[in-house]
């Protein structure tokens, strides 16, 4: 009969759990992770609504642009969303969400 190999050092202290983490390191953990599920699917949420709208109007960008600056506003926690399109040479004013008519111009 051949004899067992003793495992490493290594993989032996590897898979020795290290010391317990206090209560509260694990609730600031559950809490990051919770942060990290809600932004997720605000994410996916707005996503959704751009998605929507693009399926509605395939051939008109302007909705388009318009779902892109409120979903930007509410994900970002802004007052103000701009939204441009680039034409190779300027920058062009595509949809917005509460600009002054100052800062439009």
């Amino acid at each position: 009969m051949g004899r067992r190999a003793k495992p490493s050092t290594d993989q032996a202290e590897a898979k020795r759990p290290r010391g317990r983490k206090s209560p509260k390191a694990d609730a600031l953990r559950v809490q990051e992770l919770e942060t990290r599920l809600a932004d997720a699917l605000e994410e996916r949420v707005a996503l959704s609504e751009i998605l929507r709208v693009i399926r509605q109007s395939p051939t008109d960008p302007q909705p388009v642009f318009d779902a892109i600056a409120r979903s930007a506003m509410r994900l970002c926690e802004s007052t103000i969303s701009v939204v441009t399109r680039y034409d190779g040479e300027f920058l062009h004013l595509a949809a917005h969400n509460q600009v002054s008519p100052e800062a439009e111009d």
